[in-house]
């Protein structure tokens, strides 16, 4: 290999290097977006339950006037 064999292969190299960590890159952030879609739908289905609870427990205070 001569020299610009070399420098074409650390070149190619360094592309796919690149490639590869905005490949992750693009993972991680995705897996962020899903983490907070998760929570997201967590907080809801929470919120949900909360919101039953507050109507049960309004039914049983109407009850008790």
């Amino acid at each position: 290999m001569n020299d610009a064999d070399i420098e074409l292969f650390r070149s190619l190299l360094a592309n796919q290097i690149a490639d590869i960590q905005r490949q992750i890159d693009k993972l991680e952030l995705r897996d962020q977006r899903a983490a907070d879609a998760n929570r997201a739908r967590r907080i809801a289905e929470l919120l949900a339950q909360l919101d039953q609870l507050t109507d049960v427990l309004d039914r049983i205070d109407g009850e008790v006037e």
